[in-house]
């Protein structure tokens, strides 16, 4: 039984390599085979080398133009024509900022840089990303301050921005994000008061605004109605309540 397992796996194993053989023979050398053919590809490819760069040296990617994107580390490619649609680079010890070049993934749905060591400003350049549904920068050193852009993404449903070392308000922006369900921007340095526009974030789920955070006023009506928050914590009164 065991010898036949043993086959199993490494005829599995024979498979695959010889997959990534074929991919690799059939690419040439290119990143992209045929820059004429994948435009939009080529593009997201180019704005990935931007962002390798941005990061500090040693960090272990296999991001080169000797490479097919198809196969770098964390990449996802999808759709006709193909395009770059999930980044997933969590817990890899990256260092360094996030270059704005991301803003030029076109059809990016899904952004997972969380728990890493990443530094600098959330890039408004994210603003960009019509498709982009999954925002995950949490567990890193970022500074400065919410871009106010980010409201401009009618389809996010994910935002995780906690455990950071972020500054200034809460942006009213924000209520614009009615999809929603998820918003979490404890952990880090925000200050005033929850903006009343978030109360029209109806399909909220999971709300987290505590922990290193000083918010004054009130809470605004409709977020006392979400059913995972931490509000209880912040010690602060309804608006409008009695």
């Amino acid at each position: 039984m065991w010898k036949g397992i043993l086959d199993d796996r490494v005829l599995g194993s024979a498979i695959v390599l010889s997959v990534l053989v074929a991919v690799l023979i059939w690419y040439e050398g290119d990143a992209v085979t045929d820059e004429d053919k994948q435009p939009g590809l080529a593009s997201d490819a180019r704005s990935l080398l931007a962002m390798r760069d941005s990061f500090e040296r040693g960090a272990a990617l296999n991001w080169a133009t000797d490479t097919p994107i198809e196969i770098w580390d964390g990449v996802r490619v999808s759709g006709t024509p193909k395009r770059v649609t999930r980044l997933s680079l969590n817990n890899r010890l990256l260092a360094g900022t996030i270059s704005p070049e991301v803003g030029d993934l076109a059809m990016l749905a899904q952004l997972d840089l969380r728990s890493n060591r990443l530094n600098g400003e959330v890039p408004s350049e994210l603003a960009n990303l019509a498709t982009l549904t999954h925002i995950y920068l949490n567990r890193n050193s970022l500074t400065g301050t919410i871009p106010n852009e980010l409201g401009r993404l009618s389809g996010l449903t994910h935002l995780y921005l906690h455990d950071n070392m972020l500054t200034g308000a809460i942006p009213s922006e924000l209520g614009s994000l009615t999809a929603l369900t998820n918003l979490w921007l404890r952990g880090n340095r925000l200050a005033g008061t929850i903006p009343s526009e978030l109360g029209n974030l109806s399909n909220l789920e999971r709300l987290r605004l505590s922990g290193g955070n000083v918010l004054t006023g009130c809470v605004p009506a409709g977020l006392e109605e979400v059913p995972d928050s931490d509000l209880s914590k912040l010690n602060l009164e309804t608006c409008g309540g009695p």
